[in-house]
Protein backbone atom coordinates (compact mmCIF):
# COMPACT_ATOMS: atom_id res chain seq x y z
CA UNK A 1 0.00 0.00 0.00
CA UNK A 2 2.01 3.04 -1.37
CA UNK A 3 1.26 6.53 0.34
CA UNK A 4 1.75 9.65 -2.14
CA UNK A 5 2.35 12.86 0.20
CA UNK A 6 1.42 15.92 -1.85
CA UNK A 7 1.76 19.82 -1.28
CA UNK A 8 -1.06 22.27 -2.49
CA UNK A 9 0.00 26.09 -2.56
CA UNK A 10 -2.48 28.72 -3.77
CA UNK A 11 -1.05 30.90 -6.56
CA UNK A 12 -3.83 33.18 -6.50
CA UNK A 13 -6.46 34.81 -4.08
CA UNK A 14 -10.25 33.67 -3.99
CA UNK A 15 -12.52 33.94 -1.32
CA UNK A 16 -10.42 33.22 2.17
CA UNK A 17 -7.76 31.67 0.83
CA UNK A 18 -4.67 34.23 0.38
CA UNK A 19 -1.66 33.43 -1.87
CA UNK A 20 0.74 31.05 -0.58
CA UNK A 21 -1.59 29.05 1.80
CA UNK A 22 -0.82 25.87 1.64
CA UNK A 23 -1.99 22.26 2.35
CA UNK A 24 -0.66 18.69 2.39
CA UNK A 25 -2.69 15.58 0.96
CA UNK A 26 -1.53 12.04 1.55
CA UNK A 27 -3.21 9.90 -1.24
CA UNK A 28 -2.95 6.01 -0.31
CA UNK A 29 -2.85 3.69 -3.59
CA UNK A 30 -3.59 6.52 -5.81
CA UNK A 31 -0.11 8.13 -7.49
CA UNK A 32 -2.12 11.13 -9.46
CA UNK A 33 -2.68 14.21 -8.33
CA UNK A 34 -5.68 15.37 -5.32
CA UNK A 35 -8.56 15.86 -6.08
CA UNK A 36 -10.47 19.11 -5.99
CA UNK A 37 -12.26 17.27 -2.70
CA UNK A 38 -9.05 16.00 -1.11
CA UNK A 39 -7.95 20.19 -1.01
CA UNK A 40 -11.22 21.40 -0.03
CA UNK A 41 -10.83 18.83 2.95
CA UNK A 42 -7.26 19.70 3.60
CA UNK A 43 -7.94 23.40 4.02
CA UNK A 44 -11.36 22.75 5.71
CA UNK A 45 -9.10 20.38 8.39
CA UNK A 46 -6.07 22.84 8.45
CA UNK A 47 -7.33 25.97 8.29
CA UNK A 48 -11.23 25.07 9.41
CA UNK A 49 -12.91 26.92 6.70
CA UNK A 50 -14.80 25.72 3.52
CA UNK A 51 -12.73 26.32 1.14
CA UNK A 52 -14.16 27.78 -1.96
CA UNK A 53 -12.55 26.38 -4.89
CA UNK A 54 -13.50 26.64 -8.66
CA UNK A 55 -10.54 25.53 -10.08
CA UNK A 56 -7.05 23.61 -9.52
CA UNK A 57 -5.27 25.34 -11.29
CA UNK A 58 -4.93 28.41 -9.07
CA UNK A 59 -2.72 26.10 -6.80
CA UNK A 60 1.27 24.57 -7.64
CA UNK A 61 0.79 20.98 -6.48
CA UNK A 62 3.82 19.36 -6.32
CA UNK A 63 4.34 15.16 -4.89
CA UNK A 64 6.93 15.88 -1.79
CA UNK A 65 9.55 13.01 -2.49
Amino acid sequence: MASHLWKVRSKKASGKIAIGMEVEVIRKDVSGKPTMGEVKAAFKQKYGFEANIDSLSNFDIVEMK
